[in-house]
């Protein structure tokens, strides 16, 4: 005999106590997990709480540099252990401007030759700072003396070898990959993508190896003649990523002083911008087919199978090496900036939460915005930085604190993975209505959301309920005005801009079970 009024005599809740299981969009609806999400906009998981992504506000303004693209941010560190910003910008496709920043913009070089299509490096060696350009000579400074690398060496057969793509120190040397066969500075000679050179010890100005070469030497890694693409120093080891692969190199002592052997087939890296240290010698970085988490000696472990589908439906793959990333230490945040298939510009945002595994997705919404360079650094314990540079010439800095992009308003949305009613109904009835809403959420003074279900008998054929702006003021029970009709599926959706999302640990929501022969007119 069915239920009076074709109902349960007992309402079910179904709780949501963990929102930090992410977005999964490699399995079907009803795989999702509990917490889990079939998509979401501009939120993370942090600290036990759903809450809006970071946003940016501009720092280190004004700029002296105007609307000149700024293409790369770093950290020098002087003998003293001063620590300072410094910023490229590219005034032309082929030209670059460096500056420094105190307690504000000085410029340091200018006029120096570039090649728009070639990221910058650069890393701190000894108290000084070294930086490629790609289309010119590689850079020194000290603080004081601006000096192109190859000008320091008096003997030619001792020069750096011209135009390198990359350099990393190491514990005692310098290390380029990418370069020209010649010494010059006129790249007359042959362009080597995979070569990987390092300095003599403890000497940035003496490269090749040979007689008189000290312990520099060069390796030309040509098993598949693919480009070097990345490098990374740690534990005594540089890692060199290839597209699709990774070789290892060590020392290995006299004469040959450094030896590489290739640590991992089938996996590499696309954009050495997104290689980026985390804890205990470990790195994360973006693979030509995945994210990975590894490091010497380490096998890579892929991080990214629930976002794949969306990375290949949403972002420019012709540009994809042009992404980038920044880490933020203390909330265990890594966020990967990508181009854009509905935008072309670097604007699109993944986020890995590292504590749990956690993906999340989002888009930069400040005007145009193209983010071409990226740091982040400690300013003192406790406290940390992420920055983002843009085409556009501004600094921002990137942080949870931050609810707009620059003052632009961002919309955030989640909505859970399918609820079958089915499961929820110990006499297996299969349909359902929902009779309200509960939110565990810090108290925030003007946090509100929009509360919205799709629901229908097949996946194919959903509607959409909309419940309106609720106010969320701690634990609320949301009451539902207009209840959807009976169904046999369930998704809940809310959604708010970042000035008004709330951080929300928990939501529950009471289903009113409904039997399977008694259906509304």
């Amino acid at each position: 005999m069915p239920p009076e009024n074709g109902y349960d005599s007992k309402t079910k809740t179904m709780h949501i106590q963990d929102l930090g299981q992410g977005l999964h969009t490699d399995v079907n609806l009803f795989d999702i997990p509990s917490g889990g999400c079939a998509s979401c906009s501009n939120v993370v998981w942090t600290d036990g709480y759903l809450r809006a992504r970071p946003g940016l506000a501009s720092i280190y303004s004004p700029y002296p540099w105007g609307s000149e693209a700024l293409c790369h941010l770093a950290l020098y560190t002087d003998f003293a252990s001063n620590v300072t910003l410094m910023a490229v910008t590219r005034p032309t496709a082929a030209t670059l401007n460096v500056y420094k920043y105190t307690t504000s913009w000085a410029v340091v070089a200018s006029g120096l030759a570039g090649d728009s299509t070639i990221p910058i490096t650069s890393c701190n060696f000894k108290g000084y700072w070294y930086m490629t350009t790609g289309g010119g000579d590689m850079y020194r400074y000290d603080g004081t003396t601006w000096a192109s690398v190859q000008s320091l060496q008096a003997t030619a057969r001792f020069k750096l070898f011209d135009r390198p793509r990359i350099v990393v120190a190491g514990d005692s040397r310098l290390f380029v990959a990418g370069c020209y066969t010649s010494k010059d500075g006129s790249a007359s000679g042959d362009f080597v993508s995979y070569r990987v050179a390092w300095s003599d010890f403890l000497l940035g100005e003496v490269w090749g190896g040979g007689t008189g070469g000290g312990s520099s030497g060069y390796v030309d890694l040509a098993q598949d003649s693919a480009p070097i693409s990345g490098l990374y120093y740690s534990n005594s080891s540089l890692l060199a990523f290839k597209p699709n692969s990774i070789y290892i190199g060590f020392a290995a002592g006299p004469p040959k002083t450094f030896d590489f052997r290739q640590f991992v087939s089938g996996v590499g890296c696309i954009s050495h911008q997104t290689i980026k240290r985390f804890r205990e010698g470990q790195i994360l970085w973006l693979g030509d087919d995945d994210v990975y988490l590894g490091g010497p000696g380490v096998t890579p472990t892929p991080l990214g199978s629930r976002i794949r589908p969306r990375i290949r439906s949403t972002v420019d793959l012709a540009n994809i090496k042009n992404s980038l990333a920044v880490i933020d230490q203390q909330y265990y945040l890594y966020h990967l900036i990508l181009p854009s298939a509905a935008s072309g510009r670097n604007d699109k945002l993944f986020t890995i939460n590292l504590r749990n595994g956690s993906w999340w997705e989002g888009a930069l919404a400040y005007p145009s915005i193209d983010v071409k360079a990226a740091v982040e650094f400690r300013l003192s314990p406790w406290r940390a930085r992420q920055l983002t540079g843009t085409a556009a010439g501004g600094v921002f800095e990137f942080d949870l604190g931050n609810t707009t992009d620059a003052g632009t308003s961002f919309s955030c949305s989640w909505r859970t993975g399918m609820a079958a009613v089915r499961k929820l109904s110990s006499n297996q009835a299969e349909q359902a209505t929902i009779e309200h809403i509960r939110i565990q959420a810090l108290q925030h003074l003007t946090s509100s959301v929009s509360l919205a279900a799709l629901h229908g008998d097949g996946m194919d054929r959903m509607t959409t309920t909309t419940f309106g702006l609720q106010v969320v003021d701690g634990a609320a029970d949301l009451m539902t005005s207009a209840r959807p009709w009976s169904a046999e599926h369930f998704q809940l959706q809310l959604s708010a801009n970042g000035e008004q999302m709330p951080s929300i640990a928990e939501v529950g929501v009471a289903f009113k079970i409904r039997s399977q022969t008694h259906r509304r007119a």
